[in-house]
């Protein structure tokens, strides 16, 4: 009986030492070399420039002389993002820093009352009344300085590619109105693919008026304006000017969490 159980016991240890020697069987091992993480960039560009000091700068992109009312005038600024990320940063548009004022007339003008400076006659008669159609007319006050001029002039902002199609962001809306608001535009693809903003400017009219006014000569007569000239307040607004700055801000949106 002695002799079965000791065979027994050799025979587990047998056995114990083979499990053992089990995990000590064939093994591989492999090293990655020259394993590296490079950052990529944004790099946007408007109309092929960078600002100052890293660029040329970028010239003014809104010169529109001579704006008359009723007339839209397009403005067009190329935009394109050179930088080499995967992601999709997204492009925002800025207007701000708004200054308005008079500037002289091309031609005859005539001194304001204030001494502002000089003025072209209808300019006077709506800001400061006088004769509009033999009628005699109140003024509805000075114009220009007070960005006044910004407040009659809309703005309607579309984006796209350049081989189209565009999307109205921003639907006509008072310019300055558009101060002091970052616009989100859209995505603006790597690799230098080219984009377009393009601006639809707009000087509105003033009124229109037909409350009758009396005539210099008799001021118990009261008739109404022609309707021609109707519009007559919108005279204020000549020789005015609105100079502003465009910002533009390439960003990479939060990631998902």
């Amino acid at each position: 009986m002695k002799n079965v159980i000791l065979s027994l016991v050799v025979v587990a240890v047998m056995v114990a030492g083979g499990l053992g020697t089990a995990f000590a069987g064939f093994s591989d091992s492999e090293v990655s070399q020259d394993n590296y993480i490079t950052t990529g960039s944004l790099d946007l560009k408007v109309n092929d420039a960078d600002d100052l000091p890293w660029g040329v700068g970028v010239p003014p992109k809104v010169t529109i002389e001579h704006l008359t009312p009723c007339k839209v005038e397009h403005v067009q600024i190329d935009v394109r993002n050179d930088g080499q990320c995967d992601i999709m940063p997204i492009l925002y548009i800025h207007f701000k820093n708004f200054v308005c004022e008079n500037i002289p007339p091309e031609h005859d003008g005539y001194p304001a009352p204030d001494g502002s400076g000089m003025k072209p006659e209808p300019e006077l008669v709506a800001e400061y009344g006088g004769l509009v159609d033999q009628r005699w007319v109140p003024g509805i006050g000075q114009t220009g300085d007070d960005c006044s001029m910004a407040s009659h002039i809309s703005c309607a902002v579309s984006f796209g590619p350049a081989a189209g199609p565009m999307v109205e962001i921003v639907p006509p809306t008072k310019l300055w109105l558009l101060d002091s608001e970052q616009i989100e535009l859209g995505t603006l693809p790597p690799c230098g693919e080219p984009y377009v903003i393009t601006l639809a400017l707009h000087l509105q009219q003033v009124g229109p008026d037909t409350t009758p006014y009396p005539t210099k000569e008799d001021p118990t007569v009261l008739l109404p304006l022609d309707p021609k000239f109707q519009y007559w307040q919108t005279n204020a607004l000549m020789k005015d000017k609105v100079t502003f700055d465009i910002e533009f801000d390439l960003i990479q949106p939060d990631p998902l969490p």
